[in-house]
């Protein structure tokens, strides 16, 4: 699936994009919240790919707002606690 193709695309938080992960486990949860068959399509690749996000997560990864590379904003709730 196209949103397990963005963690193999990005198995590591990058500078050029910082919150693609974390977006991309927000939508996760909301598509499953609206359709729960969606997650029992994706299971087995999911398990490993968000076992490998949890694994590399950074503090780059805590915050929503940036001035460079530097973190200004941290969200509320941590990407290990959405994965």
């Amino acid at each position: 699936t196209e949103l397990v193709e963005v963690f193999r695309r990005h198995p590591r938080p990058s500078r050029e994009v910082p919150s693609i992960r974390r977006f991309s486990i927000e939508l996760l949860i909301a598509v499953t919240k609206i359709d729960r068959s969606a997650i029992e399509m994706m299971r087995s690749e999911l398990e490993e790919t968000l076992e490998a996000v949890m694994e590399t997560t950074s503090e780059m990864e805590s915050y929503s707002t940036f001035s460079g590379s530097v973190g200004l904003s941290r969200h509320r709730v941590t990407i290990s606690s959405l994965v």
